[in-house]
């Protein structure tokens, strides 16, 4: 068992690190997304932190209010700003912080539903994942809504084998952060009926 801890521990180190290799960017991908996302928490910090208005910067004459999915992610960074001051690279720090919580969540996922050989080389497989590597460190929601993605899956999954009530809360709460931070995590739905049904 403290081999397999040990392998574990290895394996998080080399996610972590691998995925810190881009963190202290500033905004300067040419992703639409990335601006908007850094805009929106840019106004938050100067125009004011009510989470039920995010402002972009292509507003026009008008106050720039925008329609998109709960920005708590940006706001998030907004609350960086506010505590540390304003430098760019914080929404990727959150995001790389996000995807290290994931990677563990991951792992214990790994650990409870496979045998220790297939647990490991599961591991490794998500430790070393270019696509979850690339949003660690993007200004885009994907990293936090993953992380509740995971989560709620977890959870689930627990609840499906030991019919615990805090698992079941637990997996609600983490699935309707996912959707709210972005809704195509709701096709974890489908996921859900097929193992309740089963």
């Amino acid at each position: 068992m403290k081999k397999l801890t040990f392998i574990f521990l290895c394996l998080f180190v080399l996610g972590a690190g691998v995925r810190a290799i881009k963190i202290w960017r500033p905004v300067d991908r040419p992703s639409w997304r990335e601006c908007d996302e850094a805009g929106i928490a840019r106004n938050y910090y100067r125009e004011g932190m009510n989470v039920f208005y995010p402002r972009v910067d292509w507003r026009g004459d008008t106050p720039g209010y925008a329609e998109m999915e709960f920005p708590l992610y940006p706001w998030l960074i907004a609350v960086g700003y506010k505590v540390i001051g304003y430098h760019e690279p914080i929404g990727r720090v959150l995001s790389y912080m996000f995807s290290l919580v994931t990677l563990l969540i991951f792992f214990r996922l790994a650990q409870y539903l496979l045998p220790s050989w297939a647990a490991v080389c599961t591991a490794l497989f998500f430790a070393l994942s270019p696509l979850v590597i690339n949003i660690s460190s993007s200004l885009q929601p994907e990293s936090l809504m993953f992380l509740f993605y995971v989560l709620a899956g977890y959870w689930f999954i627990r609840w499906h084998d030991e019919e615990h009530e805090k698992y079941f809360w637990g997996s609600a709460v983490a699935i309707s952060m996912a959707i709210l931070a972005k809704a195509t995590a709701a096709h974890l739905g489908l996921f859900f009926c097929v193992l309740t049904l089963e």
